[in-house]
C-alpha cells in the first residue's frame, strides 16, 4: 500500500440519529453499483429515515460497463439513494460516514478508497474478492460478502445498520488498523530505508 494521510482521512463527529451509508467508486457495473442500488432501495423502504444512502463517483464513458447518464438519472429520480457526483474532496463525506460499501468484482489491486474509509472511522462492507478482502480485517474492521449478490449485500447491510454499536466498534478498529499498518508517513520511511539498504548493497557489490 502507498498508505493514507491519517490526518486528512480522520473521523469527525456524526450528527443526527441515523446511519449514513456511502459507496464511492468509478461508476462502472463491475464495481457493484447495481448491487448496491438494489440493496439500498430495499433497505430504505425498511429503515426509512433511520438510514441514508449515498453514492459518489464519475461516469467513465470510456470503460466497459460504464453507467449511462440515463441510468444515473434513474438513480437520482428514485430518491432511495442520493447521488453526490464526482467529489473532489472525498474525505468531506467519508469523515462523517458510518458504513462504507464497495461490492466490487472488478480486477482490483487493494482499493485505496477502502483504506481511506477505514482511516475515516467507517465500518466496511466489501466483497470476498482479491484486493478487497486484503483491505480489511474480516469481522473486525468490516465484513465480506459474495460478489454479484445483491441479496447477500442486503442481508449483511441490514444486520450492520441494526447494530449501531458494532458499526462504531468496527470503525474504531479500522482507524487503529490503518494508523498501525497503512500510515503513509511510516510507509514512506520504510521505503526510504529499503532504498538506502539496496543502494548500499549495490555500492558494496559494485
Amino acid at each position: 500500500s502507498s498508505g493514507v494521510d491519517i490526518a486528512r482521512f480522520s473521523p469527525e463527529k456524526r450528527e443526527g440519529d441515523f446511519i449514513k451509508v456511502l459507496m464511492a467508486s468509478r461508476l462502472i457495473k463491475s464495481k457493484g453499483v447495481w448491487e448496491y442500488i438494489q440493496a439500498a432501495r430495499r433497505l430504505k423502504a425498511y429503515f426509512g429515515d433511520r438510514a441514508l444512502f449515498f453514492i459518489a463517483g464519475a461516469i467513465d464513458k470510456h470503460s466497459l460497463g460504464s453507467l449511462t447518464e440515463n441510468e444515473m438519472t434513474e438513480i437520482i429520480n428514485d430518491r432511495s439513494v442520493k447521488f453526490l457526483g464526482n467529489l473532489k474532496k472525498l474525505e468531506t463525506e467519508l469523515n462523517t460516514t458510518d458504513i462504507f460499501v464497495l461490492p466490487s468484482y472488478y480486477p482490483e489491486g487493494v482499493p485505496k478508497v477502502l483504506i481511506e474509509a477505514s482511516s475515516s472511522g467507517c465500518a466496511i462492507l466489501t466483497t470476498d474478492h482479491p484486493g478487497c478482502r486484503e483491505a480489511i480485517l474480516p469481522n473486525v474492521t468490516g465484513l465480506l460478502v459474495q460478489p454479484r449478490n445483491s441479496d447477500a449485500l442486503y442481508n449483511e447491510l441490514k444486520k450492520m445498520i441494526s447494530q449501531p454499536k458494532r458499526i462504531k466498534e468496527m470503525g474504531c478498529y479500522g482507524r487503529k488498523f490503518i494508523m498501525e499498518k497503512h500510515n503513509e508517513v511510516d510507509i514512506a520511511r520504510a521505503h526510504l530505508k529499503l532504498y538506502s539498504e539496496v543502494s548500499k548493497g549495490i555500492v558494496i557489490n559494485g
